[in-house]
């Protein structure tokens, strides 16, 4: 965060105050010295988010592909993830189409055009108490939300308990830090929810998918792609949770 002088307006009065705003750098991604992309973000947590990527984007299938990840700064604004796999990527051969994903800089997402093999079970149920209960925790965790408005948050819940909290200027790549932390750390994706204080597009849910987790729920508003996706693949889409009040746009069979 950083911090400025800057002329505040209400009404008719003007005042001169300090105000704190994040920060945004940029983080190039290689494999094996391969340029992948560059995502604008939030300063730290670089090897989560350059994991959480990779993965999401279906370039490595698990943590143990990775040989080395090593984090390098350019400047004090501009750093390098190269990541090393054990085994060579034929990356002509990636089969998942380009998207230009929104507001995430030089990236794209590796979208599918379809998740036939994708399998989301009726395992997990939840209370809607539960979801209340589970979003002002996540809410209450945005620390630096809280001081500059200027970040998305994500986490991944477990039995209605965070186990991992990630804040970012993107939302796609606050999404990512979970994923690569979960896979840094070898956590199964099994049983799991995943939060997200961001809007609910296609690219935002292949990321979940590619976890195979079967609930995903938003502050926000859901794209109508995402809500298809996830009627015909049997996900929970829950979105515009404020207090007790929501609403389901798939899976209601896992809302009790």
């Amino acid at each position: 965060m950083e911090q400025f002088q800057i002329v505040k307006i209400k009404g008719s009065d003007k005042e001169v105050v300090n105000d704190v705003v994040t920060e945004e750098i940029s983080l190039k991604v290689e494999v094996n010295k391969h340029e992948i992309a560059t995502l604008l973000c939030s300063k730290g947590n670089f090897n989560e988010l350059s994991i959480g990527y990779l993965y999401s984007s279906e370039i490595i299938k698990s943590i143990d592909d990775v040989k080395t990840n090593n984090i390098f700064s350019l400047t004090s604004n501009d750093f390098v993830a190269s990541v090393e796999t054990k085994e060579k990527i034929q990356f002509h051969k990636l089969g998942n189409k380009k998207v230009k994903a929104v507001g995430c800089g030089d990236a794209y997402s590796f979208v599918k055009e379809n998740y036939k093999n994708s399998n989301f079970e009726n395992t997990i149920k939840v209370k809607t108490t539960e979801i209340a209960d589970m979003m002002r925790a996540f809410q209450s965790e945005s620390e630096t939300f809280q001081k500059t408005g200027g970040v998305h948050s994500a986490a991944i819940v477990e039995n209605n308990k965070i186990l991992v909290f990630y804040e970012d200027i993107g939302r796609h790549n606050a999404i990512d830090k979970t994923i690569g932390s979960l896979l840094i750390n070898k956590t199964s994706f099994g049983n799991k929810i995943v939060l997200t204080s961001g809007r609910v597009s296609s690219e935002i849910l292949h990321k979940v998918i590619m976890c195979n987790i079967p609930i995903l729920i938003s502050r926000s508003a859901p794209t109508n792609k995402a809500v298809k996706i996830c009627r015909n693949l049997n996900i929970t889409l829950i979105g515009f949770v404020r207090g007790d009040k929501m609403n389901i746009y798939s899976g209601e069979q896992r809302i009790i």
